[in-house]
Order: structure tokens, then C-alpha cells, then sequence
């Protein structure tokens, strides 16, 4: 039709997109031979790290409980005053996330900042084998909460592999994603969280600073707006969605926050993406997704609200 002419046409000589959580090319013998290793830890601490990375880039898109495997692969680490975590020039495999202590942050022998607890460290050594572009020097002890390559790639092929098997056929069923290529699908395919959603639960809410995008994979869900710009202002019921549409894009994509709610009718399966996995895979159908908002009958409710 003339949406999957418009798309296809834009789609051409497109430039090729950055690999998202995947780094280097692991076999399906090494994932089966590798033991994940487990240090026992206590709750608090399980439940720490479990906050504290749930939101982070390269686990986000992991379910609960392939976050709690990786939390429980993870070993403490006491590092001394003095002894750097990192060495600029040096090749690490290590991510590290400090839960207390303090310590600076250098490059070419100047200072640029200090870290205390909460903050994680090492994420491109933990994607590629690549030296590491800073120094990290303890000012006091710190105790640290590490994470070894090796594991972090048996984890997160082994969602791959599910999430692949989960959604390649529903996504190459979706109209607007329907021109990428299958590589580009696997892509996406990766970067999904499969979310259930009670009926009457808000999805996504009003004024808010969007954090996902979403792809319904069954059921429907409402999009309710408001009259004026305020969150408690006069509701409108504007449009509804179905399985294969998705919400929460243009949020991402203009750079603004969210201008309804969107709540589930009865049940709703969905699969969410955050923002920088929207950007480093999507690019491909944003335009389109852009252009569709321009003209299509449900969004003349969003069309009105950003000229307002």
C-alpha cells in the first residue's frame, strides 16, 4: 500500500546503524560450555544492584530474572586508596559498580572529576576489547561490585537467543517495521523487554519525561489526553491502539514529554524499549513514524497539542 511505498522509498541507501547491547561474536558451544559464575551476597545488596542497573543502557533491556543472574555473577571487589581500577591505555574486560568510596576520574595525567557510590564504570570494556580511555584512582577504599566480559556476553546471548525466538515473526508482521531488513529485526528484537500490564494500568502517563517506547503484541490500550496543558485538566478520550501499533515514539523522537495517558483495556502484553536503544535501531523507520504523525486520523489530538 502507499505507506509501504512511502517507507520503502525513504529506506533506501539509508546509512547502516550501530550494534546495540551485542559485542563480540560468541558461538553456541562457548555459551554451553560456560558455567555463569554465582558469589552468595546478601539481600540488601542483591536488591541494590538490582536498582541501581535495571535502568543502565547495557541491561535494560534484560528481564527480571536474567538481571538477577547477572546480579548474582557479580564479586565484590575492595580496591585500595591509591591502586587505579583503571589505567588510561590499559585494555580492561571489567565492569564495576561502586557502592562506596570515593575516587577521581583522569585523562592525559589531569584531574576531571570525582565518583562516589552508585556510579558504574566500564561499560565500553565490557562491550568490546578496547583500552581504556581514562584513569580511575581510589581517594579512600573503595568497595566495588564487578562484572567479568566473558559473563556478561553468555547473558546476554542467551536473551538474545529467546528474544529473537520470541519476537522475529510478530515484528516482520508489523506494518511499520515490515521494510527492514532481518538483520535490522534481530536488531530490534534484542533490544525488546516483554511487560505485562494489568487492566486500567497506566502505560504511559501524562507530563512525564518519556522513558520507553512500546510495541503491543496483544490487546488494546486507550490513549486519553487532556484539554489544556495540566496533568489534572479535563480528560479526552482521543484514540485507541491495538496489537502491532506502538506509543511512545514521539516522544523520543521530537524531544518532548508525554502529552497523554495511555492506559490498558484488559489485559495488555507489551514489548518496551528504552530511549537509547530507540536511537541506535530505530533510526531506520523514524522518519516514517514521523511523517504518519503529520497526517494520520489519530493523531490530529497530538498534532494540535505541539501547535499549542
Amino acid at each position: 500500500d502507499s505507506e509501504h511505498s512511502e517507507l520503502a522509498s525513504k529506506m533506501k541507501n539509508r546509512p547502516s546503524r550501530r550494534k546495540t547491547v551485542s559485542s563480540e561474536v560468541i558461538n553456541l558451544e562457548e555459551i554451553d560450555r560456560y558455567t555463569i559464575p554465582e558469589y552468595p551476597k546478601p539481600q540488601s545488596s542483591v536488591d541494590w544492584l538490582v536498582k541501581t542497573l535495571e535502568d543502565q543502557y547495557l541491561f535494560e533491556h534484560l528481564e527480571h530474572h536474567e538481571l538477577l543472574t547477572l546480579v548474582g555473577s557479580m564479586q565484590e571487589v575492595t580496591q585500595p586508596t591509591g591502586t587505579p581500577l583503571f589505567k588510561e591505555g590499559e585494555e580492561g574486560d571489567t565492569f564495576y559498580v561502586v557502592e562506596s568510596g570515593e575516587a577521581e576520574i583522569s585523562k592525559n595525567g589531569e584531574f576531571i572529576r570525582k565518583i562516589n557510590g552508585g556510579v558504574c564504570l566500564g561499560e565500553e570494556e565490557l562491550m568490546y576489547s578496547a583500552e581504556s580511555l581514562i584513569t580511575v584512582t581510589p581517594t579512600t577504599p573503595l568497595k566495588c561490585w564487578s562484572l567479568d566480559r566473558q559473563t556478561y556476553r553468555v547473558i546476554v546471548t542467551k536473551a538474545s537467543i529467546k528474544k529473537r525466538a520470541m519476537y522475529e515473526g510478530f515484528l516482520a508482521g508489523i506494518d511499520f517495521l515490515a521494510n527492514l531488513t532481518a538483520f535490522e529485526r534481530l536488531q530490534v528484537a534484542d533490544a525488546l523487554k516483554p511487560t505485562e500490564h494489568a487492566d486500567g494500568e497506566k502505560i504511559i502517563s501524562f507530563g512525564q519525561e518519556g522513558t520507553h517506547f512500546y510495541i503491543i503484541v496483544t490487546g488494546t490500550v486507550k490513549v486519553v489526553g487532556r484539554k489544556g496543558d495540566m496533568a489534572d485538566g479535563e480528560e479526552v478520550d482521543v484514540c485507541t491502539f491495538t496489537e502491532g501499533d506502538c506509543v511512545g515514539e514521539l516522544e523520543f523522537i521530537n524531544k518532548h514529554h508525554t502529552c497523554a495517558d495511555v492506559v490498558a483495556v484488559g489485559p495488555v502484553k507489551t514489548a518496551k524499549m528504552g530511549r537509547r536503544h530507540f536511537e541506535k535501531v530505530m533510526g531506520p523507520v523514524e522518519e516514517f513514524l514521523k511523517d504518519r504523525a503529520k497526517d494520520h486520523d489519530k493523531f490530529e489530538y497530538y498534532r494540535g497539542k505541539q501547535l499549542a
